[in-house]
């Protein structure tokens, strides 16, 4: 069996990848997200980042300080509107992703009402 290595691995983070790749060459990028619903929101993603005229290399310096998977996430955190960030918040609510960092808050809510 053939497995193709081009749909493992953090789609996030290879669309902005290849995003910076095709910026520094010049060229078009033509992005197939094969109905995969995480590589849809890239476009959303662009649209938002291309509004902050943000260079090729703002985005490597994002990428690597980054370390996490959702790197969609920390690009729209860090670099879109208040109002951006929290319309991407419930969007993802939405589409039932939970951030590890919401789990986080939730859970030490618990923690405190409990020992109280």
């Amino acid at each position: 069996t053939t497995r193709l290595v081009a749909f493992l691995g953090d789609i996030d983070t290879k669309a902005v990848l290849q995003w910076i790749a095709a910026s520094l060459a010049e060229r078009p990028m033509l992005y197939f997200t094969f109905g995969n619903a995480r590589a849809e929101l890239f476009a959303q993603v662009v649209q938002i980042l291309q509004a902050k005229n943000l260079s090729a290399g703002e985005l490597w310096r994002a990428c690597v300080d980054h370390g996490a998977p959702r790197l969609f996430d920390r690009l729209i955190e860090r670099f879109g509107s208040r109002e951006e960030w929290e319309e991407w918040k419930v969007a993802r609510r939405a589409r039932g992703e939970v951030d590890s960092s919401e789990e986080e808050e939730s859970s030490e809510g618990e923690m405190s009402s409990e020992g109280e």
